[in-house]
């Protein structure tokens, strides 16, 4: 990425590390959302926000500037918060307390082997 863009190895870490930056006001502001709005609501919100900053990280490559991956991949990291918290809202309203613990895992896995499947492909 360094290379394509031409900047240093320091600006792509800054990249990366946005997502750590922008995790606990994401936090706070999906529990507000979650307490304010159904899980449905939320997770429109949250598509319509990665979107967002897809279509930002397009604008990154299309005009050649590194400045728009970062702010593009802090707008997808904020939404990171949003999907994990709905894992236990979902697993709370849809199944019994005898399956609970099962759906919260595979639910919880399916970002790590979504991760995983992106990179083999």
């Amino acid at each position: 990425m360094a290379f394509g863009f031409g900047c240093s190895s320091s600006e792509v870490n800054l990249a990366v590390s946005c997502s750590a930056a922008v995790f606990l006001p994401s936090f706070v502001v999906s529990t507000i959302l979650y307490n304010r709005y159904n899980s449905k609501t939320v997770l429109q919100i949250s598509g319509v926000v990665i979107f967002i900053g897809a279509w930002m990280r397009l604008l990154a490559a299309i005009s050649n500037n590194f400045w728009w991956v970062v702010i593009g991949q802090a707008v997808i990291a904020s939404t990171g918060p949003m999907v994990t918290c709905a894992i236990s809202i979902i697993a709370n309203n849809w199944f019994p307390d005898s399956e609970r613990a099962l759906a919260t895992s595979i639910m919880s896995l399916s970002n790590p082997i979504g991760s995983f499947t992106s990179f083999v492909i």
